[in-house]
């Protein structure tokens, strides 16, 4: 067991080895629990800390530059101008760091092991370094390795990220105002560049809602926008799932790829919005408008419950649209399985290769829909309105048309085993 006495004797040695001097000793402290320390200040320059415990450490103007810190644990420490230049940080977590105008520059931050408890993982899975949720405003990582880093929800307001790495470095939700990132490739990393240009305000309220999505609301705060204002906003890629946008006028908005994943948008006015490849499952839609919407290849599927510890639950959630209006909207290759849409309007949309498979679209109209190839296999379609609508090789196996008006529908091709249609 490491003794005060000793600590101090290795930082002493420590710092002769710094110094060059012939009676010094490089400081080598693997696994050990240094967690609550205050350490401002001290040279710790090419030491050997993997795998140590530093958690809730006052480490303000540390040098840890050229030091191995392979899977040590920073959680929670006030790091604020310290140096971790070249420094190995491969699978460090830094979870709520305060890490402001620290120097990252060169370091290492791809996946590695890290100590659980006092062992190491066998598990035999490289973890990622994480850094979420950390204050990294105005840090320093020109030239860093931040491969499949966690940075999500993280504060990178006024960082210099030049010539970093981010192959599949996960930024979502983290705060990029005025970020220097000449020369970064983001196209394999997780982030949205819109966010980037967003008011420094909203941005804040992106990253603390996804600091409440990934910690399952133990931190962060869920985002809340009900009734504003956000037409023509560009939300492209970005994270609000389980964000509470009711009313909200979204009109002619992008929210291309955005995760939407249990959002709530009952009654908000998305007409003429892009939410192509977007991410709805379990959304709440019951009452919107998307008149004109662009929805191709987006996912209103059903959606697993998860726990507080990250576990399904058994329970899942499919999405809702009841009463929303999707007329004249681009819907093609959307999957909508399950869904429970009823009374909603698709007139003269375009739904060809869609997925509305056991979807529950009683008194739906579809007049003049092109509903191509798509499959409606038992699908609810009880006093729905199919008057005019194109449904050529679509999949009609089994569903439910009781009442439905099919009047001057083409059913060229279609699959209409199981129902009245195939008398």
């Amino acid at each position: 067991m490491l003794t005060a006495q000793r600590f101090v004797e290795i930082l002493r040695g420590h710092e002769r080895f710094a110094l060059g001097q012939a009676d010094g000793v490089r400081a080598e402290l693997r696994n050990e629990n240094l967690s609550g320390l205050r350490l401002p200040g001290i040279n710790l320059s090419n030491a050997v800390l993997s795998g140590t415990d530093f958690s809730g450490c006052t480490l303000t103007g540390t040098d840890f530059s050229f030091a191995d810190l392979f899977g040590a644990n920073l959680d929670r420490i006030d790091a604020a101008g310290a140096t971790f230049e070249r420094a190995d940080l491969r699978g460090v977590s830094m979870r709520g760091a305060k890490l402001r105008d620290t120097n990252f520059r060169g370091a290492d931050l791809r996946p590695g092991g890290r100590r659980v408890s006092r062992a190491w993982s066998e598990s035999g899975k490289e973890s990622p370094a994480t850094l979420q949720g950390a204050d990294l405003s105005r840090a320093d990582f020109e030239g860093a390795d931040l491969r499949d880093a966690n940075i999500s929800a993280s504060n990178l307001t006024a960082a210099n990220l030049a010539r970093a790495r981010t192959r599949g470095t996960n930024l979502r939700g983290a705060v990029l105002a005025d970020v220097n990132l000449a020369q970064v490739d983001l196209h394999e990393a997780l982030v949205s560049l819109a966010a980037s240009r967003l008011p420094a305000n909203l941005q804040v309220v992106l990253r603390e809602h996804a600091l409440w999505v990934d910690t399952f609301g133990a931190e962060g705060t869920r985002a809340s926008l009900r009734q504003f204002d956000l037409r023509g906003i560009d939300l492209s890629g970005t994270y609000l799932s389980g964000a509470d946008l009711r009313g909200c006028n979204l009109a002619g908005a992008n929210l291309a790829r955005a995760m939407l994943v249990l959002v709530d948008l009952k009654e908000a006015n998305l007409d003429g919005a892009d939410l192509r490849q977007s991410d709805l499952a379990g959304a709440n839609l019951n009452g919107a408008t998307l008149r004109k919407t662009r929805l191709g290849a987006a996912r209103l599927a059903p959606i697993d419950i998860m726990g507080p510890d990250g576990r399904k639950t058994g329970q899942s959630r499919v999405s809702t649209a009841d009463k929303a209006v999707f007329d004249d909207a681009l819907l093609s290759e959307a999957n909508f399985s399950q869904a429970q849409m009823r009374e909603s309007s698709f007139a003269r949309a375009i739904i060809e290769r869609a997925v509305l498979h056991g979807a529950d679209l009683q008194g739906a109209n579809f007049e003049g829909a092109r509903l191509l190839q798509s499959d409606l296999s038992e699908a609810r379609l009880e006093g729905a309105r199919m008057g005019g609508a194109n449904l050529q090789y679509a999949n009609l196996r089994f569903a439910q048309i009781a009442g439905a008006d099919f009047a001057n529908a083409t059913l060229t091709g279609a699959d209409t085993t199981g129902t009245t249609l195939a008398k």
